[in-house]
């Protein structure tokens, strides 16, 4: 099974991507949404977690209080550090159930799967699971503009998050290809047509 690394800014238009190769019949697995169920109720990978940051991080119901964790790791003195100890830890757990999932996909028959995962250059694993890195990227303020409706946060916050990350620079040049995503769908979805037909994927 050949298996592309989907990459990119917070913003830049992963999940609209991910819909263009679901369309196409190329399953895409989601690892923000693994985390999330991992840390939507007591789980190792919570206890984990709570073990590096405190007590502070987690809710009376004994989920992760997402928001407490972001300040930490986004806003805070030493959020760099405290981005790459999360990072270190959650992407073992994430890695299991993506593992589990790419060995279901192969046993129906899939010769191609997607793992979109936004913090793909901080894990080995990832990067080492993949046959090619594929990174979406799009303008700061459409960015900006995306990410405060999705996750209902100010413009403050989302910057914070944007300045945490890689800069564009750093997804071309560690990426074995790109795409723009600031025109049409229409204008994105001729960028995946050519990649794929580059790398030989059938769809």
């Amino acid at each position: 099974m050949k298996i592309i690394g989907l990459t990119g800014p917070s913003g830049a238009g992963k999940s609209t991507l991910c819909s263009k190769f679901e369309e196409l019949g190329i399953p895409c697995i989601d690892t923000d949404v693994i985390y999330h169920k991992l840390v939507s109720y007591p789980s190792p990978c919570l206890n984990e977690l709570c073990e590096k940051f405190g007590d502070s991080i987690i809710n009376e119901d004994g989920s992760l209080n997402r928001s407490a964790l972001a300040t930490l790791v986004f806003t805070k003195e030493g959020s760099a550090e405290n981005l790459a100890k999360l990072n270190s830890t959650a992407h073992k757990y994430v890695w299991d159930e993506v593992n589990a999932i790419l060995t279901e996909h192969q046993n129906k028959g899939k010769s191609v799967a997607v793992i979109d995962a936004p913090a793909l250059f901080s894990s080995k694993i990832f990067i080492g699971a993949c046959d090619f890195i594929l990174s979406v990227l799009c303008d700061k303020e459409t960015r900006i503009e995306r990410i405060t409706k999705r996750d209902g946060i100010s413009r403050e916050m989302a910057l914070a998050r944007i300045n945490s990350q890689p800069s564009d620079e750093f997804f071309i040049e560690n990426s074995d290809y790109y795409i723009t995503n600031s025109g049409t769908q229409g204008e994105m979805c001729e960028q995946l047509l050519s990649i794929l037909d580059q790398e030989g994927i059938h769809y």
